[in-house]
C-alpha cells in the first residue's frame, strides 16, 4: 500500500446525522489517522451525532451549512465560498461523500490546489439533482469509488462515467472483538424474548412500517403471549410520528421499542437474535454487515444492494420489498428455528471476513490517491 504522511486529507460530508455513509466515512478517517495522515472533515449540515464522534476521534471537524438545491446565486456564492475554505486547508485528497458533498466538492477542488478529488457513490442515485449543476461536477471528477455493483451500473448508465474512472470498492467491517453479552440484563430483556432489531434511521426509504406490520401478524399469531421485542435503533427523519402512531393504535408497545439515537450498537448486537433490514433501495447497507460481523441471521427485503451484502445462505430469506406478509412468514421460520439462527449467523460472519475486511477498503482507497 503506497502511502504519503504528509498529505492532508479532507472528507466531506453530505449529512453529519449518523447513517451508513456516516459511518464508514468515519471508519476511514479512523484508519488514515492510524497511518499519520493528516484529516479534516467538512460537514455541510449544521448538527449531528458525526460531530461528537469525530471530537472522540480528535479530527478537526468544520461546519459548512449547504444547500445543493439552492438558487443559482447562493450556489455559486456556496462555490466561492467553499473554494477559500479549501484554500486555507490545502488539502491534498479530497474524499466527498453522497451528492451534495460530490457537486459541492468536485466542481471546486481543482481550484482549491487538491491533487485529486474522488466522488464517493453511496447510494443508488438518492438526492440526484441533474442539471448543470451535476454536469459541471462529473466533468472535473477524475476517479469515481463506488461501494456496489450496483452504484457502478448506475454511474455508468445515468451518469455516462466510463468504465476506466470506476472503482468498486466494498464496505469496510469492524469485527467485535469480544462478544458482550450484556445489552439484554442491562436493559431488562430476559434471555427467552426472541429479540429483532433494525438499525437505519427513520426515514421512508428504509421503510420500517412494512416491518411493523409484519411485527403485528406475529405478535398476532402469538397472540402476544411470547416474549418478543423488536428494537428500532436510528435517527427519527420524518418516519417516527407514524410509526409510533401504528404501534400505540395496534395496542404493540411492550413489543416495540424505539431507541433513537444510540452509542451501543455493538453491544445491542450481540443482545439480538435476529437483524431485519426491509429498506426500498440500498447501496450496500452497513446496518447489514454489521449485523453479519456479530454473526446474526438476517432477513431482508430482496433488492441488489442488501442481495450483494448478504451471503447465499441469506437468499432463501429474503422477502418481496414492501410486502407485510411475505416478512411475516420469513420471521416466523426464524422465530420457531434457533438452531437455523445459528447456522446462518455462522456464514455470515465468516462472509463478513473474508469479503468485507477493513484493511482491504483502506488499502483500495488509499491506491486511489496515487492510481
Amino acid at each position: 500500500m503506497q502511502t504519503n504522511k504528509q498529505s492532508h486529507i479532507v472528507i466531506v460530508l453530505s449529512w453529519l446525522q449518523m447513517g451508513g455513509s456516516q459511518r464508514q466515512a468515519l471508519y476511514v478517517a479512523e484508519e488514515l489517522v492510524k497511518l499519520n495522515y493528516k484529516l479534516t472533515i467538512i460537514g455541510l449540515d449544521k448538527e449531528g451525532m458525526v460531530i461528537n464522534e469525530s471530537k472522540k476521534m480528535g479530527i478537526n471537524l468544520i461546519k459548512f451549512p449547504f444547500n445543493y438545491r439552492s438558487s443559482v446565486k447562493d450556489y455559486l456564492w456556496a462555490l466561492i465560498r467553499f473554494f477559500i475554505l479549501l484554500r486555507k486547508l490545502k488539502p491534498s485528497y479530497i474524499l466527498p461523500y453522497n451528492m451534495p458533498a460530490n457537486l459541492l466538492a468536485n466542481t471546486i477542488w481543482r481550484f482549491a490546489g487538491a491533487k485529486k478529488c474522488i466522488w464517493q457513490q453511496r447510494d443508488i442515485g438518492l438526492h440526484r439533482i441533474g442539471g448543470w449543476r451535476e454536469k459541471l461536477a462529473v466533468w472535473f471528477t477524475p476517479v469515481f469509488i463506488s461501494n456496489s455493483w450496483q452504484g457502478v451500473q448506475w454511474l455508468e448508465k445515468e451518469l455516462d462515467i466510463k468504465k476506466s474512472k470506476i472503482r468498486h470498492i466494498s464496505n469496510g467491517v469492524k469485527l467485535p472483538e469480544i462478544k458482550t453479552n450484556t445489552w439484554r440484563h442491562d436493559n431488562g430483556v430476559t434471555d427467552e424474548t426472541f429479540v429483532v432489531t433494525m438499525i437505519a434511521n427513520l426515514h421512508q426509504n428504509k421503510d420500517h412500517i412494512t416491518l411493523i406490520k409484519a411485527w403485528d401478524l406475529l405478535l398476532k399469531m402469538n397472540d402476544s403471549q411470547v416474549n418478543m421485542l423488536l428494537l428500532l435503533a436510528g435517527e427519527n427523519q420524518g418516519s417516527f410520528m407514524c410509526l409510533n402512531e401504528y404501534v400505540i393504535q395496534n395496542k404493540m408497545e411492550r413489543h416495540v421499542r424505539f431507541l433513537g439515537i444510540i452509542d451501543n450498537i455493538p453491544e445491542l448486537l450481540d443482545g439480538s437474535d435476529l437483524l431485519v433490514f426491509s429498506s426500498k433501495s440500498e447501496g450496500v447497507p452497513n446496518g447489514i454487515l454489521e449485523g453479519m460481523a456479530h454473526g446474526l441471521p438476517v432477513v431482508a427485503s430482496d433488492i441488489p444492494g442488501n442481495r450483494e451484502a448478504l451471503s447465499h445462505e441469506n437468499y432463501p430469506y429474503l422477502f418481496k420489498a414492501g410486502d407485510e406478509n411475505d416478512l411475516y412468514e420469513k420471521l416466523v421460520l426464524m422465530h420457531k428455528e434457533p438452531s437455523l439462527r445459528q447456522i446462518i449467523g455462522k456464514y455470515n460472519q465468516q462472509f463478513v471476513k473474508e469479503y468485507y475486511s477493513m484493511p482491504r477498503m483502506i488499502e483500495s482507497t488509499i491506491n486511489t490517491f496515487y492510481n
